[in-house]
């Protein structure tokens, strides 16, 4: 078979980010048997390596995208004096429930039959923080060396609570969004990073759980979602969208809930008819719905039905149904393997690129800096290309690594690291 690009995508990116290397997945672009025994010999999965799930993974690096495009259009629209445009913006926010219902059935998927045993259990945990914290604590040392700065050179908070010395060592335990830390803090956008390691830490009992209650976990999965987005009384003045610290491991875990019963009835999915045009329409209703200004928990059934729909297509395909474009999809789901570092490193290229370089330095204000905005998005996905090959995925190995190599086991699905 054929080597392809980083994301086997080279017609779509420019020539600078396709000669950038990403660990390829089984069944699809490799970096040769060297590498992949590397991976196996280290206990842990190649990067992105969920199988065929070519659709969910796309659709979490369109919702990475979407997180980006609202926190810049923020900036720009503050920068613009029209903070009364912000609120339009908000619906993108419901790109991170996304994310915890994606994870949810793709751990799921990966370890579903790999967490029964205290030391299963153990692994499952130690791979999770190999994933997530060598991103985090570096980001969390950038903003750390960005507050002492300031302190030396007496320079004024813009928002002085997001420094708080006490956060600090919440963050570093990533435990910030359990009530560790009372605020956003650092690399605020870090507070879903640990809310879901709240929904990770509590994996097999949910599990075991929604084996015994598979079709009434998915109705009350849906239903929570539902209900608390339109609004319960105790959430009439701080809705769902916006519970980050504090209230974010509840928003992660019914999300994630709800991707766990994707996943248990996952088997009736293939039968879903019309699952391609049915995630075409449910996310065409999601962003024309928010660009017309509805409410944001009108679109919370759009974006469980998208979860459904692309999680259809994935079983269909992997019963072996021909799906249309389903080349094109196989091409744009290794992109997905940059999502995570998408998501935490476009705060610092915010700060870099749009408030140092753009407006310290250069002074730019208007359309010269939107256009900066957008350049700055080009910039995010290389330097997430970058991290996730050489800093990532090398630490990730290095972290995730059993002490001791396990007994050999049937291979089942495809691990996700």
């Amino acid at each position: 078979m054929p080597k392809r690009n980083a994301f086997g995508l080279s017609w779509a990116m420019p020539r600078v980010l396709a000669r950038i290397p990403v660990p390829g997945r089984r069944g699809r672009a490799t970096q040769g048997q060297e590498e992949a025994g590397r991976y196996a010999a280290a206990g842990v999965a190649s990067p992105g390596d969920s199988g065929a799930l070519s659709h969910l993974d796309f659709l979490r690096f369109l919702a990475a995208l979407g997180v980006v495009a609202e926190h810049y259009a923020q900036y720009l629209l503050q920068q613009a004096k029209h903070p009364e445009w912000m609120p339009r913006t908000e619906f993108l926010n419901l790109n991170v429930d996304l994310f915890f219902i994606i994870s949810g059935f793709v751990i799921a998927y990966a370890y579903a039959d790999r967490v029964g045993t205290l030391p299963q259990y153990g692994l499952f945990l130690r791979r999770r923080i190999a994933r997530l914290a060598p991103l985090h604590w570096l980001t969390l040392g950038f903003y750390a060396f960005v507050a002492a700065a300031m302190v030396l050179l007496n320079m004024e908070f813009t928002y002085p609570g997001a420094h708080e010395p006490g956060c600090f060592v919440a963050q570093l335990l990533m435990v910030h969004a359990f009530g560790g830390c009372s605020t956003l803090s650092f690399n605020f956008p870090s507070w879903s990073i640990s809310a879901e390691m709240f929904a990770y830490l509590l994996f097999p009992l949910l599990l075991r759980m929604g084996r015994r209650l598979t079709l009434a976990l998915s109705i009350i999965a849906m239903g929570a979602m539902i209900a608390v987005s339109n609004g319960l009384p105790f959430a009439a003045e701080h809705p769902w969208y916006l519970w980050t610290s504090g209230a974010g491991p509840l928003r992660a875990l019914v999300g994630f809930l709800f991707g766990l019963a994707l996943f248990l009835v996952r088997h009736r999915l293939v039968g879903l008819p019309g699952a391609r045009a049915g995630l075409l329409l449910a996310f065409a209703g999601f962003l024309g719905g928010g660009l017309a200004g509805l409410p944001v928990s009108w679109l919370m059934p759009c974006i469980l039905m998208v979860a459904i729909f692309a999680a259809a297509a994935d079983m269909q395909r992997r019963a072996g149904r021909r799906l249309a474009g389903q080349d094109l999809i196989a091409r744009l789901g290794p992109l997905g393997d940059l999502t995570f570092s998408i998501y935490m490193l476009h705060m610092p290229v915010q700060l870099i690129v749009l408030k140092l370089l753009g407006q310290r330095l250069l002074h730019l204000d208007g359309l010269p800096l939107t256009v900066l905005a957008v350049t700055a998005v080009l910039v995010l996905v290389g330097l997430a290309s970058l991290s996730l090959r050489y800093y990532e995925t090398p630490l990730r190995a290095l972290i995730g690594s059993p002490r001791r190599q396990p007994k050999p086991m049937a291979r089942g699905p495809a691990a996700v690291a």
